[in-house]
């Protein structure tokens, strides 16, 4: 017979108190993470272990992180992922101090909040005189699409991997997905289908300016008030993102200069 850990209220970490996001991979390198969890919400003994795994089918990547009481995650470049892809699940794992393998507390199947570029493919097209466009296909189901002009040679490349470009595009390309289905499309933030598209960019907006409050799930989308409400947030969301994410007035100060 298989033995079974069984689990308490207690024991287990809720999702909401484990934050993971990813960052995306510099040319030729991988994808790193930043993970943080709330643990003064539990009562785990100090000097517990935590450990951190990352997996996707059967590959996994673990990293220690120090013990409760004394966190002490990894560099930078050791959190690099190297083995799984950026959409992999996530479990943070804590574990008894006296070294007998008893499992104290699990977080299991944690997304992680992922990077513009990972969550909108991007395409090459005839867009004309357009550089890029954001489309969004035939309805409100289907899932945005970064389509750059093909009459520029490598432009695929240049969204990825040119910080001077996605520093002017990846503010915009943000705020025109939240003004899409928060303002347009006014969507039902709770429904439960958790298959639609615009739930990760909104897990996005919420991990890149966690300070500021969430949106409102309750409030009467045709009310002007929620309206205005909706459109100060993006505005107040896509300023941090540029501002802290892309660098946006630094980076495009710096390409001037060099011009």
């Amino acid at each position: 017979m298989k033995r079974r850990i069984n689990f308490t209220e207690r024991h287990r970490i809720q999702r909401e108190h484990v934050d993971v996001s990813v960052r995306p991979a510099g040319v030729g390198d991988f994808p790193s993470f930043d993970l943080t969890v709330d643990f003064a919400r539990y009562d785990f003994p100090p000097g517990s272990p935590v450990r951190v795994e990352a997996s996707r089918s059967n590959v996994a990547q673990r990293w220690e992180w120090g013990v409760i009481g004394d966190l002490r995650p990894p560099l930078p470049d050791d959190r690099r992922l190297t083995r799984v892809p950026a959409s992999a699940m996530f479990k943070v794992f804590v574990a008894a101090a006296d070294g007998s393998g008893v499992l104290l507390g699990l977080a299991d199947r944690v997304k992680p909040v992922l990077p513009i570029l990972s969550l909108i493919p991007v395409e090459e097209g005839d867009l004309g005189g357009d550089v890029w466009r954001v489309d969004f296909g035939d309805g409100q189901n289907d899932q945005p699409v970064l389509k750059v002009n093909s009459a520029i040679e490598g432009m695929s490349n240049r969204v990825r991997n040119d910080d001077d470009f996605r520093t002017l595009v990846l503010p915009d390309v943000l705020r025109t997905v939240l003004v899409k289905f928060l303002l347009v499309e006014r969507v039902d933030l709770d429904d439960d289908d958790t298959n639609q598209w615009w739930r990760a960019w909104l897990r996005l907006a919420h991990n890149i300016a966690s300070a500021h409050a969430p949106l409102d799930a309750d409030a009467d989308t045709n009310d002007p008030s929620t309206i205005q409400d909706r459109e100060r947030w993006i505005s107040d969301i896509v300023e941090v993102f540029a501002r802290e994410r892309v660098h946006a007035v630094s980076r495009y100060s710096q390409f001037v200069a060099r011009q």
